[in-house]
């Protein structure tokens, strides 16, 4: 099974990526590793390091965006330009895996799997913050797989894509992951779209392999005037097109203009409906 994984820098340079560090580690070859610069603000990657990793990869590519893409774009794009690959992994990069993580994988897969996704422990607290089923956060063991009666609910990194769930959202005539997002809400809606195969009566089979940790308190609020205008994007643009019907749509607008309205965010109303309107992240 040929494998490529995907790590996008966001935050740090290759070599202090938690992430890129822990591939060191690994007790298996990995097929392809592809890292992907978004926006760090060089295009210097330490040689030394990426020798030294290229020790558990049979190949390595660096591409640079520093003009920042979005991550549905970059996602799909790398869904759609490596059709030799059978499988996908996704990463951010301040993740820690164990040395373990590949062999898991493996060992766990089966034909009928379309979808594998890690427990996630936040770096602070060590508490598992995903997958969410239900809303309800719980540590499933390795190896389980979820029942489609369940709402799951996880976030981007460690997420292990098969060709066969590629196939299915083909045959829907749908991207893996909404263009129409650049940042908060990808992974979220990401979920959302999973839901929107099943209702076509498709069965996902998706099963729970591995615990990867974050290097950064993941649950923590992030403050500043930029993280509270992507938030507004991704929860109205969520409402728009994951709402159940239009009445809820609207009264999920509503619900997100009376919180702004009480917090006396009154610049953020005209915001609200400028993203409505247009249907789509700026950058996207």
């Amino acid at each position: 099974m040929r494998t490529i994984m995907t790590v996008v820098l966001s935050h740090c340079f290759a070599h202090e990526s938690p992430t890129l560090n822990s591939l060191m580690k690994s007790e298996c070859l990995l097929d392809e590793l592809l890292i992907i610069n978004n926006g760090v603000g060089t295009k210097d990657i330490d040689k030394d390091f990426i020798h030294n990793l290229g020790i558990k990869i049979k190949k390595i590519s660096v591409r640079h965006f520093l003009d920042v893409r979005p991550l549905s774009w970059i996602y799909n794009g790398v869904l759609n330009e490596y059709t030799q690959s059978d499988r996908f992994i996704f990463f951010s990069d301040e993740f820690v895996l164990e040395s373990n993580y590949i062999h898991n994988l493996n060992t766990c897969y089966s034909d009928v799997i379309d979808l594998q996704i890690p427990n996630i422990r936040d770096g602070v607290s060590k508490q598992v913050i995903y997958p969410r089923l239900n809303k309800f956060v719980q540590k499933i063991p390795d190896g389980m797989k979820i029942d489609s009666q369940y709402t799951l609910l996880s976030i981007n990194s460690g997420l292990v894509i098969y060709r066969s769930l590629i196939d299915k959202f083909a045959e829907c005539n749908m991207e893996v992951f909404d263009n129409r997002f650049a940042l908060y809400g990808v992974d979220y809606n990401f979920f959302n779209r999973l839901e929107m195969l099943k209702k076509e009566d498709y069965k996902i089979c998706v099963q729970v392999i591995n615990t990867i940790e974050s290097s950064v308190p993941e649950i923590e609020e992030q403050d500043g005037r930029s993280q509270e205008v992507e938030r507004l994007y991704d929860r109205v643009l969520s409402g728009k097109y994951y709402s159940k019907n239009k009445f809820f749509i609207y009264l999920r607008l509503l619900r997100i203009s009376f919180q702004q309205l009480i917090r006396f965010k009154f610049s953020n109303l005209e915001l609200i409906f400028k993203i409505f309107a247009q249907g789509k992240h700026p950058r996207c």
